[in-house]
């Protein structure tokens, strides 16, 4: 019985000093964290801004007759190309020409008056060279000449104007081009100034319409150039250059910019969208080089500022560090202030670090953006 509680006691001693050694070990410490990461990128030449655009020809107008009447003729039809000179639509010209005779028969009525009118004073000043006529009848004399050669003068213009309208009935294309429009039917009534076809031009430049907000008119100038995809001819990529910049917004603070497209290819037409890449020029409130993150960066913060988590290369611990971000565009977010060219930063799971946080770098070698 003794030796059992001798056992027993012995025991228990051991337990004890084994439960009182595996209480006093320190607890493992956390390994660091994986993380993907980034440099931040340094950009010279410019934010890279893309907007959507417009094609249409370089010479476009809205053709109208300057007359009125009724159409009997239309020469021409949608899509169709033309001539310089040719007829594209005429206006009934009965009236016109009735006009016009009426008028030149009235003018050969005037010019006889003036002949006369003439003889008359010629023989007045010879009478009164006889001293046969005075000089009051001499006068008078030369005031009906006046006034006759006034009224010829007057019926002249008059009948000018009637062969500008006989002209006008026939609407002749300005230049050589195609019909966008057509916004007439034989036997309708016109009206001048009504706008009867919408033409275009033939020519080897066309041109691209955007318009761009105020955040980036300022930041472009007349002879920049822009690159220029095509929605409808995937795999198309073509240079344009800057020919126009609106001075005032046109409508939602947007601003009217022109490019024209030298030599375009065939299967570009007028109406098509374009997708217009332009390089900024730096602000002239910033500084130096612009940099540039990846929109996975960065977590919203307080008010309107962002935070990234800064990577010491040294301690391998992070900093959470608030920035400024500016425009967003392909992925990437303009940084306005807050980082410096070359800072090691986290690219992604931003949500789940703190500030302090040891973490290990996904990775070795070139630095890239994390897609």
């Amino acid at each position: 019985m003794p030796d059992r509680r001798a056992s027993t006691a012995l025991v228990m001693l051991g337990l004890s000093v084994l439960l009182t050694g595996c209480g006093s070990e320190e607890p493992a410490p956390t390994p660091p964290r994986p993380v993907a990461w980034t440099t931040v990128q340094a950009d010279e030449g410019g934010e890279l801004r893309r907007l959507p655009g417009v094609l249409r020809a370089a010479r476009q107008a809205p053709l109208s007759f300057e007359v009125p009447g009724r159409v009997v003729e239309v020469n021409a039809e949608i899509g169709e190309s033309f001539a310089a000179g040719d007829a594209l639509a005429a206006l009934d010209d009965r009236n016109f020409r009735l006009t016009l005779e009426e008028r030149r028969a009235n003018l050969a009525d005037a010019r006889a008056r003036l002949t006369e009118a003439d003889k008359n004073l010629a023989r007045k000043r010879e009478l009164l060279a006889r001293k046969v006529a005075s000089q009051a009848a001499v006068d008078n004399a030369q005031a009906t000449r006046d006034s006759a050669a006034a009224q010829v003068a007057r019926l002249r213009a008059l009948v000018d104007l009637a062969e500008e309208d006989l002209a006008d009935v026939t609407l002749d294309a300005p230049y050589d081009g195609s019909v966008l429009q057509r916004m007439i039917e034989p036997s309708q009534q016109v009206q001048a100034g009504q706008t009867v076809f919408q033409i275009e031009g033939r020519s080897d430049r066309i041109e691209v319409m955007v318009s761009a907000p105020e955040t980036v008119v300022n930041r472009l100038s007349v002879g920049d150039d822009a690159t220029l995809a095509f929605p409808s001819r995937p795999g198309l990529s073509l240079t344009a250059r800057v020919s126009e910049i609106g001075a005032g917004a046109v409508e939602r603070n947007a601003f009217p910019v022109t490019l024209v497209l030298s030599s375009p290819p065939a299967t570009l037409r007028p109406g098509m969208t374009a997708e217009v890449g332009f390089r900024l020029q730096n602000s002239p409130t910033s500084e130096g080089q612009m940099t540039f993150i990846p929109v996975t960066a960065f977590l919203a913060a307080e008010g309107e500022q962002r935070r990234v988590f800064v990577i010491d290369p040294e301690s391998s611990r992070l900093e959470a560090r608030a920035v400024d971000i500016g425009s967003i565009e392909n992925g990437r977010a303009r940084v306005l202030d807050g980082l410096a060219p070359g800072e090691i930063i986290v690219s992604k799971g931003l949500a789940f670090l703190h500030d302090g946080q040891r973490v290990q770098r996904l990775g070795t070698g070139t630095t890239r953006f994390q897609e």
